[in-house]
């Protein structure tokens, strides 16, 4: 049985498998997910630059359960998206909506914490970290993508996580390369 994670954005309770969200300053957080430039470790040569297909374990919509503070999450858009808000109806309700466009609507509509804006960032490479946990399969998918640059390509205009008509910051393809470097110094 998976050990579940326990994040501070949802609770406040210690994390005795991660550290709480809120113990995590960026400058704690990898340099290479912060930086605005590309990821010196990756190969700008090779290029993954949609996480669909035979990539599709890359989105945070793909089915990956995982457990924080006890409760399971279908996917890390329905733990992310739940952990915008503080209200114990709206996290449920994220948690169990039917699928992560559901998740995501709901997450996008729900009574955002104050400091969500402040800590986004670090929810979304905690909750990525518990998806590609070492020795998992998926741990070795990410690790399979070699030294490729990641890029979220989307075209709904995502230029936060993702790029869209060659605009954005593609945070989620750097914590993801990030992540992918930490496994391989693991190995």
């Amino acid at each position: 049985m998976t050990k579940p994670i326990v994040l501070g954005v949802f609770d406040g309770l210690p994390s005795q498998t991660m550290p709480s969200v809120h113990s995590i300053a960026p400058s704690n957080v990898p340099s290479t997910v912060r930086s605005s430039e590309k990821n010196p470790n990756s190969n700008p040569s090779k290029c993954i630059d949609s996480f669909r297909d035979d990539y599709a374990f890359l989105s945070n919509f793909a089915y990956s359960p995982i457990r924080v503070n006890g409760q399971s999450y279908a996917t890390v858009e329905h733990a992310y998206q739940s952990a915008k808000t503080k209200n114990p109806a709206e996290r449920e309700a994220i948690r169990t909506a039917w699928s992560p466009a559901q998740a995501k609507r709901l997450g996008n509509t729900c009574t955002k914490r104050k400091d969500w804006e402040d800590i986004r960032w670090e929810v979304m490479y905690l909750l990525c970290k518990a998806k590609y946990k070492p020795g998992s399969p998926l741990a070795a998918q990410l690790i399979a993508t070699g030294d490729a640059q990641l890029i979220e390509g989307n075209y709904w205009n995502d230029t936060f996580w993702g790029v869209c008509k060659g605009k954005g910051e593609n945070h989620l393809g750097r914590i993801l390369m990030t992540i992918r470097n930490e496994l391989k110094e693991n190995l």
